[in-house]
C-alpha cells in the first residue's frame, strides 16, 4: 500500500487534484482571521456537498448532513440540501471527495505522514457508513424531532460525533475561548459524551496515518449518498469493456480499491484519476538486442498475456501486440537486458537491433 500510494503522485493530475484541494480549502473557509467563536459565514443558508463543518469559526457554508438532519427533526422535507446532493451526484459522483472535500485533504495529508508499514481499510467495514447514513442522518431526526426543552433538534445527531466536526468547530472554538481569557474546555469537552466525541476524533485521526481515507470509507454518510450515483453519474471514465485489458495495472495505482475495474464505476471512487492514463492505455512494441538475446525465453513464460513468442535460442518477437499492456514483467525478467518494451507510435513495429543506449 505505500508503495501504491507512492506512485499515485507520480501522475501530473495529481498535483492539479492537491491543488485544487488547497484552494477549495481556502474558499470554503475565508474566515480564518475570525476570532468569535460564533458561526462566521454569510453564506450559511448554502450547502456545499462535502463534509466541511459549518460550525468551524472560519467555515462560509453549511454542511448538508447537519442541514437534512435539522430539516427532518422539525418535520421538513430538506428540498435545496437534498437537491444539491443529488444534482452533485448525478453530474460527477464522488468528483468533490477527491478533489474538493476539506477533510478528504486532511486525510490525504495525515497518510504521508512516514510510518514503517501502510494498511488496507478492511471492505468488510465499508457497508457502515450506509448504516450511518440511514440511522443517524435520517431515521433519529424523523423519529425524535427536536429534543424536549431545546431549540436544537436531534437533526444534529450525527454532527455530535462527527470527527470533523470536533477538529474544525469544537477544538478552534474552545482554543478562540481561551485566547480571549474566556472559560475554555467548558461544556463542549468537558463531561462524558464530550469525551468520548474527543477520542473518536484522535482514533480517526491516528488512523489517517495508517489508512488511506478510513472516514469517507467507513463513516462519510456524504460520500456514501454519493456514491450511489457512481455508476449513473454524467462524469465517466470512458472506459468501454471491449477496450480493457483487464491487466489490473489501474488497481496498482488506485489508492480507495483494491482490484478495482476502472470501467464499473465502484461506489467508492472518489473519481481522484490516478488511474486516468495507466500504462495498458497504450500501444508498445518491443525493441530486442539480438546480440545480447541467449534465447533462454524467460520473457516468454513470463508474460502474464501471452504476448510474445520464439524458438529457443531465438530473440522473441510480439505475436499480439494489441495485448501487451506494458507491464514490462519481461524486461525485468530478461537476465541480459537485451529487451525493453517503448510505447509505440503510429506505425512502428517491433526491432530486433542492438537498443540504444
Amino acid at each position: 500500500m505505500k508503495e501504491k500510494f507512492a506512485k499515485l503522485y507520480e501522475i501530473p493530475l495529481q498535483k492539479w487534484r492537491r491543488r485544487s484541494q488547497f484552494l477549495f480549502l481556502i474558499l470554503l473557509n475565508p474566515y480564518v482571521h475570525k476570532l468569535s467563536p460564533s458561526v462566521s459565514g454569510s453564506m450559511m443558508g448554502v450547502c456545499v456537498p462535502v463534509l466541511n463543518c459549518w460550525s468551524c469559526p472560519a467555515a462560509a457554508f453549511a454542511c448538508p448532513i447537519g442541514t437534512v438532519g435539522q430539516f427532518l427533526g422539525r418535520g421538513l422535507f430538506p428540498f435545496l440540501a437534498l437537491g444539491v446532493l443529488v444534482v452533485t451526484g448525478s453530474l460527477v459522483g464522488r468528483l468533490l471527495c477527491g478533489w474538493v472535500c476539506p477533510f478528504g485533504l486532511v486525510q490525504d495529508l495525515m497518510f504521508k505522514v512516514p510510518t514503517r508499514r501502510k494498511f488496507r481499510t478492511p471492505q468488510a467495514l465499508w457497508w457502515i457508513k450506509y448504516v450511518l447514513l440511514a440511522v443517524m442522518v435520517v431515521a433519529i431526526p424523523l423519529a425524535f424531532g427536536v429534543d424536549g426543552g431545546s431549540d436544537e433538534p436531534s437533526g444534529y445527531f450525527f454532527c455530535k460525533w462527527c470527527p470533523a466536526g470536533t477538529l474544525e468547530a469544537s477544538v478552534p472554538v474552545n482554543l478562540q475561548l481561551a485566547a480571549t481569557g474566556e472559560k475554555a474546555w467548558g461544556d463542549t469537552i468537558v463531561g462524558f459524551l464530550a469525551s468520548v466525541k474527543f477520542w473518536i476524533a484522535m482514533l480517526f485521526l491516528g488512523s489517517f496515518v495508517y489508512y488511506y481515507r478510513p472516514f469517507c470509507k467507513i463513516a462519510c454518510p456524504i460520500g456514501a449518498f454519493l456514491g450511489l450515483f457512481n455508476k449513473v453519474s454524467f462524469l465517466d471514465f470512458g472506459k468501454t469493456r471491449s477496450s480493457c485489458r483487464t491487466c489490473g495495472q489501474c488497481s496498482d495505482v488506485c489508492p480507495m480499491i483494491p482490484d478495482v475495474v476502472v470501467m464499473d464505476n465502484p461506489l467508492d471512487c472518489i473519481r481522484c484519476y490516478a488511474c486516468a492514463d495507466p500504462p495498458c492505455s497504450k500501444d508498445y512494441r518491443l525493441e530486442v538486442d539480438e546480440a545480447a538475446c541467449t534465447g533462454c525465453r524467460l520473457c516468454v513464460k513470463t508474460c502474464p498475456n501471452d504476448v510474445l513468442e520464439g524458438e529457443r535460442k531465438q530473440p522473441p518477437r510480439m505475436k499480439d501486440p494489441s495485448a501487451c499492456t506494458g507491464c514490462r514483467r519481461c524486461e525485468e525478467r530478461c537476465p541480459k537486458d537485451a529487451l525493453k518494451i517503448v510505447e509505440a507510435k503510429e506505425g512502428e513495429e517491433e526491432v530486433v537491433a542492438p537498443l540504444a543506449p
